[in-house]
């Protein structure tokens, strides 16, 4: 009976192992679709924030020659 015992024991442990494993795996894939989506969020801000940059460079080159052709 001990024998039975010792391996009923073993394959508990085997299927808690083997479960721990999967919960982990899960979990990383879980943190990393998070990380993919903040990085995703951020490369949208950038897009955002380069498009403005851009266009307060052209206003502030067209604003002079907008003020000249008002005083001409």
């Amino acid at each position: 009976m001990g024998a039975l015992n010792d391996f009923l024991i073993q394959h508990l442990a085997n299927v808690e192992e083997r479960k721990i494993k999967s919960l982990v795996a899960l979990l990383v894939e879980t943190q990393m679709k998070k990380l993919e989506i903040k990085l995703k969020h951020f490369e949208d801000l950038e897009a955002i924030m380069d498009r403005e940059r851009e266009s307060v460079c052209v206003d502030t080159i067209s604003l002079p020659l907008e003020h000249s052709h008002l005083l001409f």
